[in-house]
């Protein structure tokens, strides 16, 4: 577990690469090339890893944040990727890439990075940004996803 004094950066870099395996996995799993019986469809990059040579990473990572927070952030990332993946699953592609699309944008607009941070980590301000987006509905299945994440 990684104690309070975890860097802002490392966080940021977290959540990145929480990020960049969500848009990958999403494209992947659009092509429908597995079901969720399969090993593959949580699979971040299936042309790599998963071998003899590399672990790859995981959308079905069971360690929950902050608990499970191991301070590599390509490993730890998979706590975000995993919760994003669930959000995927419950309210569809077309939404969740909207969201997390609109919520990097935003990024952009925030010029303290202490604020990104408190962006991303934070459900209310997410919940908020899902309700500019999406119904209500939808708002209360991301909650639930996270609250269990």
């Amino acid at each position: 577990m990684v104690d309070n004094s975890t860097s802002f950066l490392t966080l940021f870099f977290l959540v990145i690469q929480g990020v960049g395996d969500y848009l990958a996995m999403s494209y992947s799993r659009s092509k429908e090339l597995w079901t969720p019986a399969d090993p593959e469809y949580y699979w971040v990059y299936s042309w790599d890893g998963h071998n003899e040579f590399w672990d790859g990473r995981i959308t079905n990572y069971e360690k929950k944040y902050p608990n499970g927070l191991v301070g590599d952030v390509h490993i730890d990332g998979q706590i975000w990727s995993t919760c994003n993946m669930k959000i995927w699953d419950a309210i569809g592609r077309e939404a969740s890439d909207k969201i997390h699309l609109v919520s990097t944008e935003f990024r952009l607009f925030v010029t303290d990075h202490k604020n990104i941070l408190f962006f991303y980590f934070t459900l209310q301000q997410y919940v908020i940004l899902c309700r500019l987006v999406y119904h209500i509905r939808v708002v209360t299945q991301i909650k639930m996803i996270w609250l269990m994440q």
